[in-house]
């Protein structure tokens, strides 16, 4: 599983997050409202692709989130992958940035996310327990990136946002 964990109302909480999940031969990717006290809502499917085998790419609609101001578009955002395999045998969880969010004002990010090793780079790296705190990285993970982000000038009704992120 890969979340996006996306906060576009300016406070505390993450508001939204888009997960992508796999069967094995098909990824599949969703965009849902996190409420703070009802049901999570699904509010759309999203375009899931990957470039190359250690990577997996989606484009999240900003369209349809709540976005603060007219003028400006942020937001901000961070990353958890959730694997299990042969370096894996119980769940392992990575989360990029490792502490924090991604400040994404107008299309750029602050501060820009940098990589970082992954287990299949560093077999030193230890697995993450099957619950960590969400405030704390059990693993490192390779830096997602943001690219076709809304430009200052555009209107958030009209542009999408895509997000990427290595997985080991």
């Amino acid at each position: 599983f890969v979340i996006v964990n996306l906060d576009t109302f300016g406070d505390a909480r993450f508001d939204y997050y888009a997960l992508v999940r796999s069967n094995g031969s098909h990824l599949d990717g969703s965009l849902w409202r996190d409420p703070e006290s009802k049901r999570d809502r699904r509010i759309a499917k999203l375009t899931v692709w990957r470039a190359s085998k250690d990577s997996v790419s989606l484009r999240i609609p900003l369209k349809k989130m709540r976005l603060g101001g007219k003028n400006t578009v942020t937001f901000r955002w961070f990353v958890q992958t959730l694997l299990s395999g042969d370096k894996c045998r119980r769940v392992c969880i990575d989360r990029v940035p490792n502490n924090g969010a991604v400040t994404e004002r107008n299309g750029k990010p602050e501060p820009k996310p940098t990589p970082t090793k992954t287990p299949d780079e560093d077999p030193g790296l230890h697995q993450a327990p099957v619950d960590p705190d969400p405030t704390e990285s059990p693993a490192a993970t390779e830096a997602p990136t943001a690219t076709e982000s809304p430009a200052a000038t555009e209107s958030p009704a009209a542009t999408e946002s895509p997000a990427a992120t290595e997985s080991p």
